[in-house]
């Protein structure tokens, strides 16, 4: 609870910086725009610092998790500033957000009506939220526990799937 009150603090910071700067308010499109940019950016560093291809598939959720590890290995055994865990957080969770829009329809959004303004949630048709800086935000300072690929697999790629036939065939 409290690393994703802290991420959502920074990433208000970040936010509430980028808008001292800006002649109007900050838009759905201005998040849309940003962590789409940050997307590129992680497949750039990805490929640069790790020797990692990502191609925004599904498969490459995988990838993410091994460099997610690898930095989870660096604050374990260095602490990152807040700063610098928030940097790799909208980065990594810039991409992980366009692979989960290659999968389910949604969109980024500025605020949430679940975590509040500043939080960019990924917003799905019906109106739920997924939040994969906050997850790989958790992911980097909590260690495998926070597993991206496992929420990947189980809160988008079976987001649809009918939990009923699994009781089912247990019985």
């Amino acid at each position: 609870m409290f690393v994703t009150i802290a991420v959502a603090l920074v990433i208000g910071y970040w936010f509430l910086r980028r808008q001292q700067n800006a002649d109007r308010p900050l838009t759905d499109q201005d998040a849309i725009a940003e962590m789409q940019s940050r997307a590129q950016r992680a497949v750039a560093d990805a490929k640069s610092e790790y020797g990692v291809d990502l191609d925004f598939s599904p498969d490459s959720i995988q990838s993410l998790e091994s460099i997610l590890e690898q930095v989870h290995q660096s604050h374990a055994a260095n602490s990152i500033s807040e700063t610098e865990l928030t940097r790799h957080a909208l980065k990594w969770g810039g991409y992980l957000g366009e692979v989960i829009k290659q999968v389910q329809t949604a969109e980024w959004k500025l605020n949430s009506q679940i975590n509040g303004e500043g939080s960019l949630p990924i917003v799905y048709e019906d109106e739920s939220e997924s939040f994969p800086v906050a997850w790989c935000h958790k992911r980097i300072v909590n260690g495998d526990e926070d597993n991206v690929w496992t929420k990947f697999t189980i809160l988008v790629v079976n987001r649809d799937a009918d939990l009923g036939q699994f009781e089912a065939e247990e019985h």
